[in-house]
């Protein structure tokens, strides 16, 4: 495995840009079509209203709300501007 970098999340914002990132990289590196395809990801998971570990509302209101979550997830980050 190749090495890494980590970097530490200093506020929201930056927060946001890594979630959207993590959710949106299968599609920019062709493993799949949009985020709800592929199923490695916790994005389908914060979408559900099945009981997960995850905190759902606190990761949708770092993006407002549902709405804005998906729509936001439906373009790559250097055009939502999230980047």
């Amino acid at each position: 495995m190749k090495n890494f970098k980590r970097k530490p999340i200093t506020n929201e914002k930056y927060l946001r840009k890594v979630v959207h990132y993590i959710h949106y990289n299968p599609v920019e590196s062709d493993l799949c079509k949009k985020p709800t395809d592929w199923k490695f990801s916790s994005y389908n998971a914060l979408l559900t209203n099945k009981p997960t570990l995850l905190l759902k509302k606190e990761v949708l209101d770092w993006f407002e709300d549902k709405e804005n979550f998906i729509y936001c997830h439906r373009y790559p980050p250097k055009e939502t501007g999230i980047e």
